[in-house]
């Protein structure tokens, strides 16, 4: 089990979730590859699914709205704490004709550069959530049908309120309400 979830392969052409196990597949860093009894599947995508309650799903559903811009920002924030941990030259000693000890600009900008490693880990760990939700809503919301994409979409990633969409979809809020669960009663033996 991984801080993101349960690991599970997805296909993309195909649109549906593979059950094979983790171990049996070999994936490649360098070409994000992933590779099955020898053959390379290149529709195939790793997904770490948390949903667990159609309360969690909501909670995906809400947290898209500006996942894009989200992710953009901590990627600035990732590269800002790269370069501020390369920007130590030299250890300089404290002046003192007989002394050992390491000036305290230099300490203070050492310890920086180890509280940084992990503000670094914790950027790169948010970053990797943030994309996994992502490509985890894109392949929920394929695998609805036009309607009920179009009330999930409108009611949960645009915040709109249930008279609203139903207006936009010509039905019933009461209408509206029965489509959605149908479509999360669909989403969750998809991703069960």
């Amino acid at each position: 089990m991984s801080i993101f979830g349960q690991a599970r392969l997805y296909d993309c052409k195909e649109k549906k979730f593979i059950n094979e196990y983790l171990h049996e597949i070999l994936y490649h860093k360098e070409t994000g590859n992933i590779m099955h009894n020898g053959e390379i599947k290149e529709n195939w995508v790793i997904v770490y699914n948390w949903i667990k309650t159609e309360e969690d799903l909501k909670e995906l559903f809400n947290e898209y709205n500006g996942i894009d811009k989200r992710i953009t920002d901590k990627e600035e924030e990732l590269l800002k704490a790269f370069r501020s941990k390369d920007t130590l030259k030299a250890a300089a000693s404290d002046g003192m004709p007989f002394g050992t000890d390491v000036s305290k600009p230099t300490e203070n900008k050492v310890m920086d550069m180890l509280s940084g490693e992990g503000i670094i880990k914790e950027l790169q760990q948010e970053i990797a959530r943030l994309k996994n939700n992502k490509l985890l809503v894109m392949i929920i919301l394929d695998n609805l049908g036009k309607e009920e994409r179009e009330i999930v979409t409108e009611k949960y990633i645009y915040k709109s309120k249930w008279v609203k969409t139903s207006r936009k979809m010509y039905i019933s809020d009461r209408n509206c309400r029965y489509i959605r669960d149908s479509a999360f009663k669909k989403i969750m033996t998809l991703i069960a």
